[in-house]
C-alpha cells in the first residue's frame, strides 16, 4: 500500500539511528502516516525505546494471520483444536504478572486535586523523571509494533483516535480484535486529527520497575514491565476510560464505565439501555441477556448486544445525551463464565476467533475455568503443569473476541437505579445503532 522507506529519526535527536520499517512477516514496508508532528513524536520514542525494527499495524486478517503463526512460533500462543475451536488460542502470562496493579498505577499531573482522593498521584515530570531511565533501551532486540485505532465507530464524528506503542504482539492481537486499527485511523491521523498517544514496553518484567503512569494533562499513557490484559492493552482501560475521563472533562463530553444494550419490543419499537457497573461484577452477562427465556422474549421482545465496557456520550444540539460504544469485541473475565451464566457468550466462544489468556486445557484441548463445571479428569494448568481433579486450587484469566462492527449514535432520556446500586440509562432515538 505504501512505498518502501527506511525511517532516520531526526538528526537532533541524540543518538539518532536508522530503523528499518517492517510488515509482520519481516518484509520492507511503508510509512502510512504523513504528519511530520506524529512521525517525530514516534520516532522521539523510539530513539528512547531502542527497537530494532518498527512495524506499522495494518490491522488485515493476513497481518494477523502471519502475527498469530510468529507467536505460535516462539509459544506466545499455543493453538486449539481447530475443530472444537475454529482459530482460537491459549497465552500464558508469566505467573508473577497476572493481575491489574493498583498499587503501581499513578495519575501524573501538575493539580493533585484533579486526580481525585482514591488515586495514586505523582507531579507528571517527576513521573518522567522516574519512567525515562526505565524506558532507556526497553525495547532493545525486540519489534516496535505502532497501533493506530479509532475508539468507536468509523463514521462517528464522536470516536476518539489512539496511538499505542508496545514490543507485545500479543497485545497487538488483542488490540486488532477489539478496536477499528489500521487504514481508517491512518486517514483520520493524516488529516491532522487529535489523539491519545500512549507506550507500553514490557521490557523484563521486572515487578520493581512496573508503572502504569496515566499523563492526563496531556493525555498521555506509559506502561512499562508489564505485559498482561488492562496494564498492557492502553486502548482499554488506561486510555479508553482513564486519560479519556479527563480529556471529557475539558472538553464537555463523558467517558463511561458502561454496558450499551439495544432492546426491541414486537412492535419493532427500539430503546436501550445503558448499565453502569464495576469491572467483574457482570456487565458482560447484562450487554449479552438472552431475552428468548424470559416472559418478555416469549411475548416477541429482542435484545441485542452492542458494548459491554465502555461508551462515550455527549449533548446533541436538542439536549439528549448520546453513546457511542468504543469497541468492537468482548475482553471478558473468564472464571464464573458458563452456560448458565452467559448462554450467548459461551455460543460466540464456539464459533472461534478468540484468544484464551491463563485457562486450562485437557488432553482434547477443550479449554476449562472455574464456573464451567466440573474440571476434567486431567489438564494442563495456566503455569503449564499437570493436575488431576483432586487438585483444587486454580486460577484463571481472560478471553478476548470479535463482534461486528457498528455505526451511528443513541440518545439516552432518563435514569434510573436498580436494586443492586447499578445505574442503567434508558436510550431512545431513530439513529439508535
Amino acid at each position: 500500500m505504501f512505498a518502501q522507506r527506511l525511517v532516520a529519526l531526526p538528526a537532533a535527536i541524540p543518538g539518532g539511528y536508522t530503523l528499518s520499517v517492517q510488515d509482520v512477516g519481516g518484509n520492507p514496508a511503508g510509512v502510512p502516516l504523513t504528519d511530520a508532528a506524529l512521525l517525530r513524536r514516534i520516532f522521539d520514542a523510539a530513539a528512547l525505546l531502542k527497537p530494532d525494527r518498527i512495524v506499522f499495524v495494518q490491522g488485515t486478517p493476513e497481518e494477523d494471520r502471519v502475527l498469530k503463526l510468529n507467536m505460535q512460533s516462539d509459544r506466545t500462543l499455543i493453538a486449539l483444536d481447530p475443530t472444537a475451536h475454529p482459530n482460537s488460542f491459549l497465552h500464558r502470562s508469566r505467573p508473577t504478572d497476572t493481575a491489574r496493579v493498583t498499587d503501581r498505577t499513578f495519575v501524573a499531573s501538575k493539580d493533585k486535586t484533579a486526580a481525585g482522593p482514591l488515586v495514586n498521584w505523582k507531579d507528571a515530570d517527576e513521573m518522567r523523571a522516574i519512567l525515562n531511565p526505565i524506558l532507556d533501551g526497553a525495547m532493545r532486540g525486540k519489534t516496535m509494533y505502532v497501533l493506530c485505532g479509532i475508539l468507536g465507530p468509523d463514521a462517528s464524528p464522536h470516536s476518539k483516535l489512539a496511538i499505542q506503542i508496545t514490543d507485545s504482539p500479543y497485545v497487538v492481537a488483542n488490540v486488532t480484535a477489539l478496536y477499528g486499527v489500521g487504514e481508517a485511523a491512518f486517514d483520520r491521523l493524516n488529516k491532522g486529527g487529535s489523539y491519545s498517544f500512549g507506550v507500553h514496553a514490557s521490557s523484563n518484567l521486572d515487578r520493581e520497575k512496573l508503572f502504569v503512569a496515566r499523563f492526563t494533562d496531556t493525555d498521555e499513557v506509559v506502561s512499562v514491565n508489564s505485559a498482561y490484559g488492562g496494564n498492557a492493552i492502553l486502548f482499554k482501560k488506561a486510555i479508553g476510560l482513564g486519560t479519556a475521563s479527563a480529556r471529557a472533562r475539558r472538553e464537555g463530553w463523558m467517558a463511561e464505565h458502561m454496558a450499551l444494550i439495544e432492546l426491541e419490543n414486537p412492535a419493532g419499537d427500539r430503546m436501550g439501555i445503558a448499565v453502569c457497573k464495576p469491572s467483574a461484577s457482570g456487565k458482560t452477562n447484562d450487554a449479552m441477556m438472552n431475552a428468548e427465556i424470559t416472559a418478555l422474549g416469549r411475548q416477541g421482545w429482542k435484545v441485542r448486544t452492542i458494548s459491554d465496557d465502555i461508551v462515550y456520550m455527549h449533548v446533541d444540539e436538542e439536549g439528549y445525551l448520546r453513546a457511542i460504544p468504543i469497541e468492537r469485541g468482548f475482553f471478558g473475565v473468564a472464571p464464573g463464565t458458563s452456560e448458565r451464566t452467559n448462554p450467548n457468550v459461551m455460543a460466540t466462544l464456539a464459533k472461534g476467533d478468540a484468544i484464551y489468556t491463563n485457562v486450562a486445557v485437557d488432553r482434547f484441548d477443550e479449554v476449562w475455568w472455574e464456573g464451567l463445571g466440573d474440571p476434567p479428569e486431567q489438564f494442563t494448568d495456566w503455569k503449564g503443569r499437570e493436575w488431576k481433579r483432586d487438585n483444587s486450587a486454580f486460577n484463571q484469566d481472560i478471553w478476548t473476541i470479535e463482534i461486528p462492527k457498528v455505526d451511528g449514535g443513541s440518545g439516552i432520556v432518563s435514569v434510573r437505579w436498580d436494586t443492586a446500586g447499578s445505574r442503567w440509562m434508558l436510550i431512545s432515538g431513530e439513529n439508535l445503532l
